[in-house]
C-alpha cells in the first residue's frame, strides 16, 4: 500500500530556505528571448537557435565558422594583423590597455575572423565578426583582413561569405576607422566585377558603418531573425526619426547593449567570446533543464530501474486503478478521449502521455489541468537521487508520485515506444488498451509487425484487454503474448462509433502570443459522430479530425465501460459522453492555426501507417494538392516512404532540420523532396511560407510543437 507520510523528503519545511542546485557551471544557458533555462549541448546542437522560442543566440566568430565549414576543412587566414594606436586614444583608459586586455582573455581575432575552406563542398573564404572584441567595432585590422580575404577571392576564384555582428566603426581609431568602409567597398567592386558571388549575412546587431558599407553590398543580404540592422544604433534612431525603433512584428524587440561600440571597462561582455552567457548555479532550473542530461542515457530493456524508485518512493502506483494504452499509433488521442470522458462522469483523473509538444509540463495532468511548471521542478528535482532512471523513466514516477498525492479516482497512462519493457508497465493496468500494430520504432521493437506485436502485447494485462484494430498477420501473436488469463476482445464487442457531416460550428479559441498581433486562431475542425455503448446512444460533436479518429473514439468508450463493468467506474451515461468526447482536446492532430497570415494544418503524423491515414484525411478534406508542405522528421523514420505519399498531395514543399540530436539533416529531407525550399529553422520557415494556399506541417511531433511554439499562444 502506498504511504504519502513516506514522501515528507519530497515536501519542503515552510519557511525553508530553497536549497542551491549543485550543478557545474557552463551546464545551462538563459535565452534571451523567452527567458527559459536551456541544457547547452542542446541549445549547441540545435546550432544555438532556442527549441522553445526559436531565438537565435549570439555565437563567437569561430563558433559561426566551424558552423558554416564542412568538417575540419578550413584553417585561420591573416592571423598576425592586430589593431594598433596609432591616435595613442585615452578614454576611460588607453585604447592600448584596452587591446592588450582583450589579447589576455583570449580573444586573439580582434573583430574578424577570417577562414579558407570547403563550405557544401565548395572551397570559399568566410569571414566572421567577433561581437566580444569591442562590440565587433570596425577598425584598420578588420578593414585589411576582409581587403585581404576579397583579395584572395580574387587571386583563386573563390566565393565570399561575410556574417556581420558590429555596433559600427571604432571611435578609438577616428577617420582611421571611417577611412575602412570604403576601402573594403572598392575591393568589393573588383570581387563584383570579377563576377564572383558575395553573400553577406546580418546577425544581430549590425548597425553604423559596418552597415553602411560592406554589410549591404551582398549579391544576396542574409538577415538573421530578430535581429537589429540599422545605419545608426537606436538611440540615434530614435533621436533622428522622433519615434521609438521598433523590431519587426512578431519578433521581440532587443537593443544593442550599452557601450557596444567601445570596450567594456572590465574586458569582454558575459560568456565566452560572444558565446549565449551561462546561468551559474542555476538555482531555479525548471524541469526541462533539469531533465535534459538524462537524455544523453541510451534506452536500455527492463523494469528493474523503475521498480527499485517506485519501491524507495512508497509504491505510488497501488494508490489508484489505472489503464494502460498501448500501440503505434493514436495513443495519445485514445488517452485524451478516455481521460476526458471519464471526468465528465465525475471521477478525478490523472493523464499522462508523451511526447509533449511545447511543454514538458503537459506530460502530467489531473482533472484535466497541466501539472504546475514549479510543481514539476520540485518532483524532477527530487528524482535525482535516482541517476539510472532515463527521461521518460523520471517522468513515469513523477507522474505516478503526483497521482498518489492528489488522490486521483483513476490514472489513464500512454506508454511511450514499447510494451513489454515500458515504464509506464510498471504500474498494474486493471485495464490495458492496444490502439493498433504499425512498423514504427522498428530499431527497438523488432524488424516485422509480428515482432513488435509480440512486444507490445506482452503488457496486455489485468482485467480486460482490449484491441482496436487487428489483422491475420498479428492476431495470433497479440493473443499468444498477452499476459495469461486476461481476456481479449476488440474495442468493437463493446463499443460503436460513426462518423457524419457536423455543423461547420468551428470553435475559435483566440490566443494572444509571441506572434504579438498577429497571434494565431487555432480551429479544431472536427465531426460529428453516433455512439452506441451497450444499450447507452448518442450523438456528439467530435473536435478532432480524420476519419481514424473514430477508431481512437470508440477504443476510449470500450475502456470506460470495461471500467464500469468492473465496478471501477461509474455506469456510463449518454449525456456525460456526449459532454466528454465535445470537451476534449488534443493539439498538432489535424488542427487548423492561423499564424502571419497564414493557414497552417498541423498534423504529427511521423510513420507510414500515420501518414497513410493523414493522407487519406487530406483526400477527404478536399485539400491534396491544393497545399504547400513544411516538413521534418527524426532520423529513424520511413523518409522514403512518407514522402511517396505527400509529394502527389502537395503543390510546393519547404523542409527544416528540427531542433533534436536525432533530426534528419536538412541534405537528406531536401533529396526525398526535388526541388523544395529549405529553411534553416522551423521558425524562419513560418515567414517563409506561401500565403494563397494552407500549409501541411508533419513528419514529426517535434516538428508540430516547434510550429506552436514559433507561433505563440497555450496549445498544451
Amino acid at each position: 500500500m502506498y504511504h504519502s507520510h513516506l514522501m515528507v523528503w519530497f515536501r519542503r519545511p515552510e519557511g525553508a530556505e530553497r536549497p542551491t542546485s549543485r550543478v557545474p557551471e557552463g551546464l545551462w544557458v538563459k535565452c534571451d528571448g523567452c527567458r527559459e533555462t536551456l541544457y547547452r549541448k542542446e541549445l549547441e546542437r540545435g546550432l544555438f537557435v532556442c527549441p522553445r522560442c526559436g531565438h537565435h543566440h549570439r555565437v563567437s566568430s569561430r563558433t559561426r565558422l566551424a558552423q558554416l565549414f564542412d568538417d575540419g576543412s578550413w584553417k585561420e587566414l591573416f592571423g598576425n594583423l592586430h589593431s594598433a594606436d596609432p591616435l595613442e586614444f585615452t578614454d576611460t583608459k588607453p585604447y592600448a590597455q584596452r587591446l592588450k586586455e582583450l589579447r589576455e582573455k583570449g580573444v586573439r581575432c580582434d573583430a574578424l575572423l577570417v577562414g579558407v575552406g570547403r563550405l557544401a563542398g565548395i572551397r570559399s573564404v568566410i569571414a566572421a565578426m567577433e561581437y566580444s572584441f569591442m562590440g565587433g567595432s570596425m577598425g584598420s585590422a578588420v578593414g585589411e583582413k576582409l581587403t585581404r580575404a576579397i583579395e584572395r577571392c580574387l587571386k583563386n576564384r573563390l566565393p565570399l561569405v561575410v556574417v556581420a555582428c558590429s555596433g559600427g566603426a571604432r571611435m578609438q581609431e577616428g577617420v582611421l576607422s571611417l577611412m575602412q568602409m570604403g576601402k573594403i567597398s572598392a575591393a568589393l567592386a573588383r570581387l563584383h566585377a570579377a563576377r564572383l558571388p558575395y553573400i553577406s549575412v546580418l546577425t544581430d546587431p549590425t548597425t553604423g558603418g559596418v552597415t553602411a558599407s560592406f554589410a549591404m553590398l551582398g549579391d544576396l543580404n542574409i538577415g538573421e531573425p530578430g535581429a537589429l540592422i540599422g545605419f545608426a544604433g537606436p538611440r540615434v534612431i530614435e533621436q533622428t526619426i522622433r519615434q521609438k525603433a521598433e523590431a519587426p512584428r512578431g519578433v521581440p524587440a532587443r537593443r544593442v547593449p550599452g557601450g557596444a561600440r567601445h570596450a567594456r571597462p572590465g574586458g569582454a561582455p558575459p560568456g565566452t567570446q560572444g558565446d549565449a552567457g551561462t546561468v551559474p548555479g542555476a538555482p531555479d532550473l525548471g524541469a526541462e533543464a533539469l531533465l535534459a542530461p538524462r537524455l544523453e542515457q541510451r534506452i536500455l530493456p527492463g523494469l528493474d530501474r523503475m521498480r527499485r524508485a517506485l519501491a524507495a518512493l512508497g509504491n505510488p502506483e497501488t494508490a489508484f486503478p489505472c489503464v494502460l494504452v498501448l500501440g503505434t499509433n493514436g495513443k495519445g488521442s485514445t488517452s485524451a478521449l478516455l481521460d476526458a470522458v471519464l471526468q465528465a462522469h465525475g471521477l478525478t483523473t490523472g493523464l499522462y502521455t508523451s511526447p509533449h509538444l511545447v511543454a514538458v509540463e503537459e506530460r502530467i495532468r489531473v482533472g484535466g489541468a497541466t501539472i504546475a511548471r514549479d510543481r514539476m521542478a520540485e518532483l524532477v528535482a527530487a528524482l535525482s537521487r535516482f541517476p539510472d532512471l532515463s527521461y521518460f523513466e523520471t517522468l513515469t514516477c513523477a507522474a505516478l508520485f503526483e497521482f498518489a498525492e492528489r488522490k486521483v479516482d483513476i490514472a489513464v497512462m500512454e506508454a511511450g515506444l514499447g510494451g513489454r519493457w515500458d515504464a509506464s508497465a510498471a504500474a498494474a493496468p486493471v485495464v490495458a488498451l492496444l490502439t493498433n500494430v504499425g512498423t514504427d520504432h522498428m530499431r527497438w521493437l523488432g524488424p516485422t509487425r509480428a515482432a513488435i506485436a509480440a512486444e507490445k502485447a506482452a503488457a496486455l494485462s489485468g482485467r480486460e484487454a482490449i484491441v482496436g484494430i487487428w489483422d491475420d498477420e498479428v492476431e495470433a501473436v497479440i493473443r499468444a503474448s498477452a499476459a495469461p488469463g486476461t481476456p481479449i476482445s476488440l474495442a468493437s464487442d463493446w463499443a460503436t462509433v460513426r462518423g457524419h457531416r457536423a455543423p461547420d460550428t468551428r470553435p475559435r479559441n483566440r490566443v494572444q502570443g509571441a506572434a504579438g498581433p498577429s497571434a494565431p486562431s487555432a480551429a479544431l475542425f472536427g465531426q460529428g459522430v453516433t455512439f452506441e455503448v451497450g444499450a447507452t446512444r448518442g450523438e456528439a460533436r467530435l473536435p478532432l479530425a480524420g476519419e481514424h479518429q473514430l477508431g481512437n473514439l470508440t477504443l476510449a468508450l470500450a475502456g470506460a465501460a470495461a471500467l464500469a463493468k468492473h465496478g471501477l467506474g461509474p455506469a456510463l451515461e449518454a449525456v456525460a459522453i456526449r459532454r466528454g468526447i465535445e470537451a476534449v482536446e488534443w493539439p498538432g492532430r489535424l488542427q487548423w492555426c492561423r499564424a502571419f497570415g497564414r493557414e497552417l494544418l498541423v498534423d504529427g503524423a511521423h510513420n507510414r501507417e500515420a501518414m497513410a491515414a493523414l493522407a487519406g484525411a487530406l483526400d477527404t478534406m478536399g485539400l491534396s494538392g491544393k497545399i504547400h508542405l513544411l516538413f521534418s522528421c527524426l532520423d529513424d523514420k520511413p523518409l522514403d516512404a512518407m514522402a511517396a505519399l505527400l509529394r502527389p498531395r502537395v503543390r510546393s514543399v519547404t523542409v527544416t532540420r528540427i531542433v533534436s540530436s536525432r533530426a534528419t539533416p536538412a541534405a537528406t529531407l531536401a533529396a526525398a523532396f526535388p526541388g523544395c525550399r529549405r529553411a534553416a529553422s522551423a521558425a524562419a520557415a513560418l515567414l517563409e511560407l506561401p500565403t494563397d494556399r494552407p500549409t501541411l506541417v508533419t513528419g514529426s511531433l517535434r516538428l508540430a510543437g516547434e510550429v506552436l511554439a514559433a507561433i505563440g499562444g497555450d496549445h498544451a
